[in-house]
């Protein structure tokens, strides 16, 4: 009878386990896929292109991100739509970079230089 017990009680607790670890791996995954950590910012605090006015995501603050990390799998188009810059602008401001070989961990600038050493 103890044993019915014990997997009465622990049958649930492995569910819950189960469902926050799937909650915890589909995070991880959309945070990769998205970009999420994989850019190189300013602190909110320091940063001169941090909006406040409205924007295409809604009204929340988020910072401009200068530099784009290339992942497996990115072709220019696809960095492009991530980042919201055209084809065209990445290729301007990355005029050593070869559109067929994108190498994972390649640094992508997506503002001009002047851009980001202004200061406030």
């Amino acid at each position: 009878m103890a044993r019915r017990y014990a997997a009465r009680i622990l049958a649930p607790l492995a569910i819950v386990a189960v469902v926050v670890a799937g909650y915890l791996i589909y995070q991880q995954y959309r945070d990769n896929t998205t970009g999420g950590g994989s850019t190189s910012t300013l602190p909110a605090a320091t940063s001169p292109s941090t909006t406040t006015g409205k924007s295409k995501r809604g009204s929340k603050k988020h910072r401009v991100r200068k530099v784009y990390i290339v992942k497996q799998g990115d072709i220019l188009s696809t960095v492009s739509e991530k980042t919201d810059v055209s084809v065209e602008r990445l290729q301007e401001l990355n005029p050593e970079l070869d559109p067929q070989s994108l190498q994972v961990g390649q640094r992508l600038k997506l503002v001009p230089d002047a851009e980001t050493s202004k200061n406030p």
